[in-house]
């Protein structure tokens, strides 16, 4: 198998140097899983059938069978569906190069990933979001000088009017990126955000908390002509 290693390794760091690849890390990443993967794949089967076994051997059931063992291990869905998505990578690369044959991977089915339940920030992790978005404002502030108006400095001013306007509605990012200038009613005594789309297409009304009405003004007043 040493020969399909070198091979197989030196492909997936070809496709990794693509124009199209984005992250050198995440890409070197997923290279040492597939080759860790495909190798637990042939060593959990050669313990199976007693000897190594060629990749032109290895059938669907195999695959299969594999699958049904990482998930009695107790393997997350990730992990197993991952592994999956390696061996598909590994016996295409088989076919391609060998010429011929079909991938036993290929219609063997992932494991079925439940939907999490969403959790929420602890009051530590809030305050670390709000600092932070705070700290790269007064940042774009002071680099900017007073009364100037910096393409970083607008887009401080957003990010942290953002933040605080998820952490203080509860607003779906659906909900916020379907807001209107006039969904957004700013004021002393009355501050609020009419959502016109929410869940169920129902209307409602959301109070403004201080701090997050602020640092919309803060937004609007550097807010650029063309985004009005």
């Amino acid at each position: 198998m040493d020969r399909f290693w070198e091979a197989f390794s030196a492909y997936l760091e070809a496709q990794d140097q693509s124009p199209h690849t984005l992250d050198a890390c995440l890409c070197v990443a997923r290279r040492q899983a597939y080759r860790r993967d495909v190798a637990a794949f042939f060593d959990w089967l050669r313990e199976r059938v007693g000897r190594p076994a060629p990749p032109v051997e290895v059938t669907p059931f195999d695959v299969q069978k594999h699958r049904d063992h990482l998930v009695a291990e107790g393997r997350s869905p990730a992990t197993v569906n991952r592994r999956l998505a390696g061996l598909r990578t590994f016996f295409d690369w088989v076919m391609e190069t060998e010429g011929g044959g079909s991938n036993p991977a290929a219609r063997v089915k992932g494991v079925r990933q439940g939907r999490r339940t969403p959790q929420a920030l602890d009051a530590q992790e809030v305050y670390r979001l709000q600092r932070e978005a705070a700290a790269r404002r007064q940042l774009a502030e002071a680099k900017a000088g007073p009364g100037v108006v910096t393409p970083t400095l607008i887009v401080a001013r957003r990010d942290e009017a953002l933040l605080n306007l998820f952490l203080y509605t509860g607003l779906r990012v659906s909900e916020v990126a379907a807001l209107q200038m006039g969904d957004v009613v700013l004021g002393e005594r009355n501050s609020k955000v009419v959502v016109r789309s929410g869940k169920g297409r129902k209307r409602r009304e959301v109070h403004l908390h201080k701090e997050a009405r602020q640092a919309l003004e803060a937004y609007l007043a550097v807010r650029p002509e063309s985004e009005r």
